[in-house]
């Protein structure tokens, strides 16, 4: 994901630089003698300047997004395996991205798979 939105970005920079030289390189020596002649200073458009602040604001919001949800997934979670037959309970703590379905890793990267007759249930850990 963070691969697509670095690779999405170099592509609108190059693009953007693409543009900027090619328009400001010369085509006719004859032709950048007359225009720098007639050159004076202009600010920026309106509409080039909304075009920047979008490409800024699209590029805020997918960090603060990414930051949320990388936030999210650090959250400590514990985790009581209950086995159906014997009635036991284990209890392990591992971080929210790292629960997939019926398997997750713990905090020390034991990989544990839940059986189909065992019950789990997860709930945060209050850190204080």
């Amino acid at each position: 994901m963070l691969t697509k939105i670095l690779v999405t970005a170099l592509v609108i920079f190059g693009c953007y630089l693409f543009i900027r030289f090619k328009r400001n390189r010369p085509t006719e020596s004859l032709r950048v003698i007359e225009v720098a002649a007639e050159r004076r200073p202009t600010s920026r458009s309106p509409v080039r300047m909304l075009a920047l602040g979008l490409c800024v604001l699209s590029l805020l919001a997918s960090a603060l997004f990414m930051g949320s949800r990388w936030l999210d997934n650090r959250t400590l979670m514990q985790v009581r395996v209950i086995s159906a037959v014997t009635g036991e309970v284990v209890e392990y703590q591992a971080y929210k991205g790292d629960l997939e379905g019926r398997s997750f890793i713990t905090l020390y990267g034991r990989q544990v798979s839940i059986a189909d007759n065992e019950r789990m249930e997860i709930t945060p850990v209050n850190e204080h």
